[in-house]
């Protein structure tokens, strides 16, 4: 049977979201490493006085980074969970959650250069 539509539990799932966003930046190992590259190209962004078009891309790679993080370090546990003990396919999964990490490090970075390059060459 399906459930009905209720702004309490609409409510109770947003809850559910913001804690796991919470849980999330407090238990990874690699968010202050994430966290210190977007200030810098933020900072760097207000430097060369990035257009709205260039800082929506840039806004775009840094959710995009913090979200393959999410889904990875969940699929990890997940994996760790179901297969304590030492698997192939455990280790393939959490290989290939990593392996989108890299994917979307390295269409960050692409992003970055993109947008960056010009205003370096004009700087220099």
């Amino acid at each position: 049977m399906k459930e009905k539509f209720s702004i309490r539990n609409r409510i109770r799932g947003f809850g559910y979201a913001l804690e796991g966003m919470y849980y999330f930046f407090i238990s990874t190992q690699n968010i202050p490493i994430y966290l210190i590259a977007v200030a810098g190209v933020v900072v760097f962004g207000f430097y060369c006085d990035l257009n709205s078009q260039e800082w929506l891309w840039i806004i775009t790679a840094a959710f995009l980074m913090f979200i393959a993080e999410i889904f990875n370090s969940a699929i990890e546990k997940v994996v760790d969970k179901a297969s304590p003990e030492k698997s192939e396919l455990a280790k393939r999964s959490k290989d290939m959650a990593a392996a989108g990490v890299l994917m979307t490090s390295i269409l960050s970075i692409i992003i970055a250069v993109f947008i960056f390059y010009p205003h370096i060459i004009d700087l220099m």
